[in-house]
């Protein structure tokens, strides 16, 4: 699960929106908030 996990965040992570869900579904919140409004994103 965290292997699968760890994948789709290195491909949804630079994407904003969809690293939102994939940090979600992790239970792990985005580090990489250099973005400065993720959820703005969407």
């Amino acid at each position: 699960m965290t292997e699968r996990t760890m994948a789709d965040v290195s491909h949804t992570a630079p994407h904003g929106a969809s690293a939102d869900r994939v940090w979600e579904r992790g239970g792990e919140k985005p580090e990489p908030r250099t973005d400065g409004g993720d959820r703005d994103d969407d």
